[in-house]
């Protein structure tokens, strides 16, 4: 059985087969889900913490994270040096990839038939090739790819920064 699908009883007999029905994902988008993992993970600190659900909470994405330690109160080596603290100095995932990845979700949850990729850059502020470039980083698709299957793109997503923020060790092994 395929682990993405769930056996659900047949409103018919009860001897009838079981139909297989996609299971039913976390009805919340990748930011909704990142706000939840950073609320939950008591490995950062309450200043990043802080700055981090700012940023999922601003009417525009951050582009930077001076402008994120500007908004947050801080200087953005206090943010850098929290977040070495929290995640190591070898950790593969940096503080601007953070924002590099709610760029994505923020057009990938913006993404309407008719609206192009190009419009979508525009609004969150970056060029449809940095757009694009993220894109490959955390999805592995193309934002052709992400287009055809939002879904998918979106479980790539979560999968790409979410687990770093899983307190428990074997959360934080198999994000790496």
């Amino acid at each position: 059985m395929h682990a993405d699908l769930l056996p659900l009883p047949s409103p018919r007999a009860a001897a009838a087969p079981l139909r297989l029905v996609p299971a039913a994902r976390n009805a919340q988008g990748p930011v909704q889900n990142l706000v939840l993992a950073l609320r939950r993970c008591a490995s950062i600190s309450p200043r990043l913490r802080d700055a981090l659900l700012q940023a999922c909470a601003a009417p525009r994405p951050f582009r930077s994270v001076a402008r994120l330690a500007a908004a947050a109160g801080c200087d953005r080596r206090t943010l850098w040096r929290d977040w070495r603290q929290a995640m190591g100095d070898s950790h593969p995932l940096r503080l601007e990839d953070v924002l590099h990845w709610l760029l994505l979700a923020r057009a990938m949850e913006m993404r309407a038939p008719g609206r192009s990729w190009g419009e979508l850059a525009s609004a969150v502020a970056v060029h449809p090739q940095t757009l694009a470039r993220f894109a490959r980083q955390f999805t592995r698709r193309s934002l052709r790819g992400v287009s055809a299957d939002p879904a998918a793109a979106s479980a790539a997503l979560e999968r790409a920064l979410i687990p770093f923020f899983a307190d428990d060790i074997a959360g934080r092994a198999n994000a790496a």
